[in-house]
């Protein structure tokens, strides 16, 4: 089967670039947030949090508080997943705005290996892993309103859309989908 050497594994510097550029490019195609490719203060910023992500497993997250701008230390954890020993794709797992949850605040495959099934494969990994190292935690994602596939992906493997669709701090501009999942529930679905 051509799954059967699909991996997951933390990241590594080397993979920094090939993040980096699959998130430009998905940026360009509305997945993730327009200033990664039209501010270079943006993009500079996603290069330090990629860095930091990688050697520290943290990120910088801006909010607004008290009408003033205050930065936030995240747990962040990037993954990459492995077709062989060729990256085929990431994902980041940040804590979220909500102690209970854990995020899932980035997730791609890599160009050449869309549309071949992947995507499904690794997420179903990627949550069997998280729900085994953080039983505890709820599982959200938000999700712009052009990411149709990862919203699919995602409630195939029984998140539910909160009806609710909001502008996030980071996108005023965008409708932002956020689905989540009940960590206890999947944990229960995948032993039966």
């Amino acid at each position: 089967m051509f799954f059967s050497r699909t991996t997951l594994r933390a990241a590594c510097l080397k993979d920094l670039n090939l993040i980096s550029q699959t998130i430009l490019h998905d940026a360009k195609n509305g997945h993730y947030s327009e200033l990664y490719c039209t501010n270079d203060e943006a993009r500079r910023g996603l290069q330090v949090n990629l860095k930091s992500m990688i050697e520290h497993e943290c990120r910088i997250n801006t909010v607004v508080k008290n009408n003033g701008l205050i930065n936030e230390t995240l747990f962040s954890r990037i993954i990459t997943f492995e077709k062989g020993q060729k990256p085929i794709g990431f994902s980041i797992i940040s804590s979220s705005d909500d102690p209970e949850h854990l995020e899932i605040w980035m997730f791609s495959i890599h160009n050449d290996f869309r549309n071949k099934g992947y995507g499904q494969k690794v997420l179903n990994k990627l949550l069997k892993s998280i729900v085994k190292a953080y039983p505890e935690k709820d599982i959200v994602a938000r999700c712009f309103d052009s990411s149709k596939i990862m919203v699919n992906l995602l409630e195939k493997e029984g998140f539910i859309e909160d009806k609710a669709s909001y502008a996030d701090n980071e996108c005023d501009e965008f409708i932002v989908t956020r689905i989540s999942m009940k960590a206890h529930e999947y944990l229960s679905s995948i032993r039966n």
